[in-house]
């Protein structure tokens, strides 16, 4: 709300109704009125739909604690008897069914089929818990169609029906870009030279990867990083970024702020960036992005491939050199993020040579990390000097198996928690395998390519040596927790039971997405990642993955099992 013309301080926070029906609020300080409908525009512009606040309070002055910090405590409750919508009734079954379920997942006396899912206080946890009741009632829901179709009658429309918002392009479109892709091949006698990266700025430095992508550079180079930090006041994000890196690091980099970490307060979806960019830069590493996996396509385009622009004008202007962190889930095999798996009518391979191959973008990071991968060869076409980095599936660094704070947010941890805790296992899944990639060495990797990378453009960074599950059962086993192998309608009709009870709903929830028809968890995509460039080019600079083996598996569990997450 900061960046709101007249706002001053903000704070928001979780309020409940007499009912007890929870809220988020927005609180703001103004010296002038504040169109609120102008606000709720204006963040649902910049936020997913969930985080927009459901009612705005104005205060004349922010409460405080004596040590300067928001008393969250002493923040008032809306005033929650403001006229409703109006009610308009169900007029079939399904959207009858739909209406009673959200009265109760929202805990609302009543629910009309106009009444916005986020707007009455729903979130993505309420959204998780809606599809999978609605489920057990034989209403399928993808998680995304209650952020595309957030009233019950939009989303019985397309249920019926309704217009699907397939995304779909022309090969022919892309194939300008093949002198660019062609660049990634072996070349026999290759010797590679190192090169200093000269002053760097980093955007995303306070998220997982971003935090170790500096780590490395600290550890590697000499110049100056440059960290990309929002900020509603001047220090807001500075101190943000010195908190993160005491959580990762402890006090190792404390020393450097002000020397070699110099804080830089902008945004990526700022337009006017080059105008603030520091002149001395001689690389860019974008690592910034909204990695949510739901929401409105709008806000992913603002963050993921308008703020990959910005970025790029900013390398432009100060004529530096361009790295462009990405996904691997462009290719359309999606568990590299976390994603349910897209089974394609017949095998496809994505190398470091794809980019489009017909591949489903209608998953709105995907799609936008798409868009943004565009933006950066457009750029390319026009001169700019600069290389797409797509990453896997993001894990505990090595060593002491450090995660992210916000852990509980991770789907592919939330599935591992859901299956260990679950003690079944379906026997088809057995002849597959899961990646685990170290932040660490991901962001060890990334430093390297910038180092290293002449005229290739394009790299797969994930590793080459996942775990296959009938290992990973072997491995749960050597480490004493029970785990039973079954046959695939035994696992669905169990997993099915945990919808019953409150404590076990959980594990439903966790799998609801990555079920086929039958019941079936569809994790063997047949759009095959290849890797074999990239395996190559980190070979000959010295590069390689860790082996996820029993060692890795047992850090990476009891990781967990420390900080009470994983009951097993």
């Amino acid at each position: 709300m900061g960046s709101f013309k007249g706002i001053g301080l903000t704070a928001a926070a979780d309020k409940r109704d007499k009912e007890n029906r929870q809220y988020l609020v927005g609180y703001y300080t103004s010296a002038t009125r504040i169109d609120e409908k102008e606000l709720r525009r204006h963040l649902s512009e910049k936020l997913p739909k969930y985080m927009v606040p459901n009612y705005f309070v104005h205060l004349d002055e922010m409460p405080m604690t004596p040590s300067g910090k928001t008393d969250r405590k002493n923040l008032p409750a809306p005033d929650f008897s403001a006229p409703e919508n109006v009610y308009v009734a169900p007029r079939t079954e399904q959207e009858e069914k739909l209406c009673h379920l959200l009265e109760d997942v929202l805990h609302m006396e009543r629910v009309g089929v106009e009444d916005d899912f986020f707007e009455c206080g729903g979130d993505s946890l309420a959204a998780i818990e809606y599809i999978a009741r609605a489920h057990g009632l034989g209403i399928e829901i993808a998680l995304q169609n209650v952020f595309d179709y957030p009233t019950v009658r939009k989303l019985c429309d397309f249920l019926n029906g309704g217009i699907s918002k397939k995304i779909s392009y022309k090969p022919e479109d892309f194939e300008k870009y093949q002198g660019i892709f062609a660049q990634n091949v072996k070349v026999e006698g290759f010797s590679p030279q190192k090169k200093s990266l000269g002053n760097v700025l980093l955007t995303g430095a306070t998220g997982f990867l971003g935090a170790h992508v500096l780590s490395e550079l600290l550890k590697e180079e000499n110049g100056k990083i440059y960290c990309l930090v929002r900020s509603n006041r001047e220090n807001d994000r500075r101190g943000r970024l010195r908190e993160v890196l005491r959580y990762y690091f402890k006090d190792r980099y404390e020393q450097e702020f002000g020397k070699r970490i110099i804080p830089v307060v902008g945004d990526i979806e700022q337009e006017n960036l080059p105008d603030i960019m520091p002149g001395d830069v001689q690389t860019i590493i974008h690592t910034a992005a909204s990695v949510k996996h739901y929401g409105s396509y709008a806000y992913f385009h603002k963050v993921n491939v308008e703020g990959t622009q910005h970025m790029i004008d900013c390398a432009k202007a100060v004529g530096a050199r361009f790295l462009y962190v990405s996904t691997l889930s462009v290719s359309g095999n999606s568990m590299a993020d976390d994603f349910s798996v897209y089974r394609s009518e017949k095998e496809k391979h994505f190398y470091e040579t794809s980019f489009y191959i017909g591949q489903p973008l209608d998953n709105v990071y995907i799609h936008s990390k798409f868009e943004g991968e565009k933006r950066v060869y457009d750029a390319m076409l026009e001169g700019l000097d600069a290389k797409v980095i797509r990453v896997g599936n993001l894990t505990n660094r090595t060593g002491d198996y450090k995660f992210q704070p916000n852990y509980k947010e991770n789907a592919f941890l939330t599935r591992v928690k859901a299956i260990l805790e679950f003690g079944l296992f379906p026997d088809y899944l057995m002849p597959l395998y899961s990646e685990f990639s170290p932040v660490d060495l991901t962001a060890e990797g990334i430093v390297k390519i910038a180092e290293y990378a002449d005229r290739q453009t394009v790299f797969h960074l994930y590793s080459n040596k996942p775990i296959y599950f009938n290992r990973f059962l072997e491995v749960v086993h050597e480490l004493g927790i029970a785990m039973k192998v079954v046959g695939g309608d035994v696992f669905y009709q169990r997993l099915q039971e945990t919808v019953k009870d409150r404590k076990t709903e959980y594990i439903f929830e966790a799998f609801q997405n990555d079920m086929d028809e039958q019941g079936h968890l569809v994790y063997d995509s047949n759009i095959h990642i290849e890797s074999d460039f990239t395996l190559w080019f980190l070979k000959q600079i010295g590069f390689t993955w860790n082996e996820t083996d029993l060692e890795y598996i047992r850090g990476y569990i009891e990781y967990f099992r420390s900080l009470g997450y994983l009951e097993v």
